[in-house]
């Protein structure tokens, strides 16, 4: 069948939306997992539910906290009527100053999520961005395309599990992999959370980050740019799968927004994957084919342009991510996209009929 794609970007020069935001256009499912989620004194997330069915969808929230899970008032039996949209305040729900990981299920019907996020230093926004659901809980992930250069780098790990996950992690950099100095393990408790700041051992490199557990863990890394609050965004992205065959980024941006595609290998040997760039009216900007070697991950630069259309295909062992900079306002704006998670093998709950009822 044909391949589709599509990317919301937000771009603010003030205000809570201060910054440069992006995301995919999200799939209705019945079960997605957001991490790095936070609602705290200094941060505001508000949960967009889009139901596009016309039967109602009832949605619960389950979230994940440094201290173990959080049982938030409200967030259990949140109805969203068919063919509509709801957005949900987190804060009163899962307030929480540290990274969550938050659990969007649903009981009946299904829905498409997303989490707008802001970061504040006092009153004043300091980055903007929406939280796309990453994979479900896995032992091995990978995040790809974290961005390089200067600023904070937090690694998040989730586990939603009963038993403690002891988790590795390792930077596929251009060169090769590499433990990152002093943030190279971390154990995380059952049911909670942890973040590992991955700013030394990256040490301004990018690239991607790989987590393998002894028990299914969630995973993001956050990022911040510039060298004060005045130039300050903020921007996450969660682990997401490999491109197995083809992925399109159509960019809503403009040619002065700088993009750049991260193919990371986890494998054992060399591969390599296509990325082909194209104008909005079909005219080819760029078409390379990138090896990729074992344990690595490469950089390719997107020709500066409006709206471009980036495709990366692969045969199944390449994770890729888009990295997107360019000024907002007086902010360094920083986003970046993964693979959209794909969705479950269950497009939502069955009903079945029982003759034996009422009988």
């Amino acid at each position: 069948g044909a391949v589709l794609g599509a990317t919301v970007t937000a771009l603010g020069d003030a205000g809570a939306d201060r910054g440069l935001g992006v995301a995919p256009c999200v799939v209705p499912r019945a079960d997605q997992w957001f991490t790095g989620v936070r609602a705290g004194a200094n941060a505001r997330a508000q949960l967009v539910l889009l139901n596009a069915d016309a039967e109602a969808a009832d949605v619960n929230l389950t979230a994940y906290g440094p201290g173990g899970r959080l049982a938030g008032l409200g967030g259990r039996g949140i109805l969203v009527r068919g063919r509509t949209a709801s957005t949900v305040d987190l804060g009163p729900i899962l307030a929480s100053d540290a990274p969550l990981v938050v659990r969007v299920e649903t009981s009946a019907g299904r829905v498409g999520a997303v989490v707008r996020q802001t970061l504040f230093s006092g009153p004043d926004a300091v980055g903007a961005d929406r939280l796309a659901a990453v994979g479900a809980p896995a032992t091995s992930a990978i995040v790809a395309g974290v961005p390089s250069g200067g600023g904070p780098r937090d690694l998040v790990v989730g586990n939603p599990g009963d038993r403690t996950a002891e988790v590795r992690i390792g930077v596929l950099g251009g060169s090769g992999t590499f433990a990152p100095a002093g943030a190279d393990r971390v154990s995380v408790p059952p049911q909670s959370t942890r973040t590992v700041s991955l700013t030394g051992g990256l040490r301004g490199g990018g690239g991607a980050v790989r987590v393998t557990s002894d028990q299914p863990v969630t995973a993001s890394v956050e990022a911040r740019s510039g060298t004060s609050v005045a130039q300050t965004d903020w921007a996450s992205s969660g682990a997401s799968p490999v491109v197995d065959g083809q992925v399109w980024w159509p960019l809503a941006t403009a040619s002065a927004t700088r993009a750049t595609v991260t193919l990371a290998n986890p494998g054992a040997t060399a591969t390599s994957a296509r990325v082909l760039v194209r104008a909005p009216d079909g005219g080819v900007l760029l078409d390379r084919a990138a090896s990729v070697a074992a344990g690595a991950s490469v950089e390719v630069a997107v020709p500066a342009a409006d709206h471009p259309v980036v495709t990366v295909t692969s045969s199944g062992q390449v994770h890729a991510a888009v990295v997107l900079s360019g000024k907002a306002g007086t902010a360094d704006g920083l986003a970046w996209l993964g693979v959209p998670a794909r969705p479950a093998a269950e497009a939502g709950v069955r009903v079945a009929a029982d003759p034996r009822v009422g009988a």
